[in-house]
C-alpha cells in the first residue's frame, strides 16, 4: 500500500522533469530594435510542450 502524500522520488522527479529542464525559457531571439525578447517555454515543470 502506498501513501498519497508520501512525496516522490528524486529519480522519478529527475525522470518526470527531463533533469529539472522542463518549464525553463530557451530558444531565444530579440527584436531587430532591440526592444522585444521572444522565448519558448511549457506552462509547467512537467509539460513537455514549449509555447511562445
Amino acid at each position: 500500500m502506498t501513501d498519497a502524500a508520501a512525496p516522490e522520488s528524486y529519480p522519478r522527479q529527475e525522470a518526470a522533469t527531463r533533469r529539472f529542464r522542463l518549464g525553463t525559457p530557451r530558444g531565444f531571439a530579440i527584436a531587430p530594435d532591440g526592444q522585444r525578447v521572444a522565448f519558448i517555454r511549457s506552462h509547467g515543470g512537467r509539460d513537455p510542450i514549449g509555447n511562445l
